[in-house]
């Protein structure tokens, strides 16, 4: 097999890291801690686990599309692939057999793989709902891409060379209480409104970057931008049916109904709110909003 290599983002992932290394480790023996500092046992674990280390530093206007691409431009990878693994995931035995026995017949042309990520909430697969297969770019050619500079949901940019897609799974099962995880999505709701404010008067210095995204990124994003257009509030509630009745979210049961409520009614709904908090503070005004977000948020969103 042509010699791959994985990174994996962290901060304080001690509950995670253990698995997350363990799982890179059956596929290659490089692989990359690129962590912020973490002031638990990350380090300590994935040190002792034989993963080297590498230490990025948050500053206000880093997000993990910025931490990403320092990995890229930083870490001394000396293989052709290199592959994004996130602290809460783990591969299946398909996926790693998958890059074991196909990684060396990939095409010149192909400096991308996408694969499929499994979503679990609560210890459980979210099958239904729009959750399940969701296609993402995992893997790519050292040198041919890097990350989109967004905030959230950001995409792999192919500098050159097409995408190809494997029918495999990586899975994100979150080791964390629902308290955390609520406090987590509260946080990145900030996020979401700063995005969608973007998206309503041109907040950012991101620039439409779509003609370089794969199929799957560039559909995400085009039915991001019709969301973004709906009215407030409404358009969360919207998210929920859809989500919850028409693409059969009730068939995951109580956890795809907790799910379904806080993803796609709560977490969406919290956003708009913090959009017109936000508004009503500053207006439209360009300037006010990025320093109120940097004042209360500590995020420099320029």
């Amino acid at each position: 097999m042509k010699e791959l290599s994985v990174f994996i983002p962290t901060f304080n992932e001690e509950l995670h890291i253990e698995r997350a290394v363990k799982s890179a480790l059956s596929l290659t023996h490089n692989v990359f801690v690129v962590d912020s500092y973490s002031t638990d046992r990350t380090v300590e674990i994935a040190e002792s686990l034989g993963a080297k280390v590498y230490q990025y530093k948050w500053e206000p206007d880093s997000n993990w599309a910025k931490k990403f691409n320092w990995t890229l431009r930083n870490v001394p990878f000396s293989t052709e692939w290199i592959m994004r693994h996130d602290a809460d995931e783990y591969l299946t035995p398909e996926l790693v057999a998958k890059v074991k026995s196909d990684l060396d017949a990939v095409p010149d042309d192909v400096t991308a793989i996408s694969v499929n990520r499994r979503e679990y909430f609560m210890r459980r697969w979210m099958r239904h709902g729009g959750a399940y297969p969701k296609a993402m770019v995992r893997i790519i050619r050292r040198g041919k891409a890097f990350f989109e500079a967004r905030m959230i949901d950001e995409h792999v940019e192919i500098t050159e060379g097409r995408s190809l897609y494997w029918n495999v799974d990586l899975c994100d099962d979150k080791i964390i209480s629902l308290t955390k995880w609520v406090a987590n999505h509260n946080m990145h709701a900030v996020k979401e409104a700063i995005v969608l404010i973007d998206n309503e008067i041109g907040l950012t210095d991101s620039r439409d970057t779509e003609k370089v995204l794969d199929r799957d990124a560039l559909r995400k994003r085009k039915r991001k931008g019709f969301y973004g257009r709906l009215p407030y509030f409404w358009r969360a509630w919207a998210f929920f049916v859809y989500r919850y009745v028409l693409r059969l979210g009730f068939l995951d049961g109580v956890e795809g109904f907790v799910y379904c409520f806080l993803q796609c009614l709560w977490y969406r709904n919290l956003a708009d709110a913090k959009i017109i908090e936000c508004y009503r503070a500053c207006g439209r005004d360009k300037a006010k909003i990025r320093d109120y977000f940097l004042k209360q948020y500590g995020i420099d969103c320029k």
